[in-house]
């Protein structure tokens, strides 16, 4: 018996696939707002500062609001093409970016066995 199949009530061999249901809490993302939470939390931290620490006034307004109105919408459109691309970006980032199509010349051999023909 595999591990694909079951044994019916009159016992036949049926086959049936193996099914493990997983909770989407565990494939989906984190987002906040829309947004991966390292920016959500990036941005949240730059419009605090532009208001709080600089001062409300007409330039500063003007600078968050673009902030908020221009670069979130961005954000929340490359989350949702792909919620973890800095993630993978700067994984990326520890290969190199050429590998070339020949091994090393000082590259250690591996040692085979003869080859028989019979």
């Amino acid at each position: 018996m595999s591990a694909f199949s079951a044994q019916a009530q009159d016992g036949a061999a049926a086959v049936t696939p193996l099914f493990a249901p997983v909770h989407s809490s565990l494939v989906t993302p984190i987002l906040i707002a829309g947004v991966e939470r390292r920016f959500a939390i990036l941005e949240g931290g730059l419009l605090a500062v532009l208001l709080l620490a600089i001062g409300i006034h007409l330039q500063t307004v003007a600078v968050a609001a673009v902030v908020f109105f221009v670069g979130h919408p961005l954000l929340q459109k490359v989350a949702k093409r792909d919620a973890q691309g800095f993630d993978v970006y700067v994984r990326s980032l520890r290969f190199q970016s050429f590998y070339p199509a020949q091994a090393h010349p000082e590259a250690a051999t591996l040692e085979r066995p003869p080859f028989d023909r019979h």
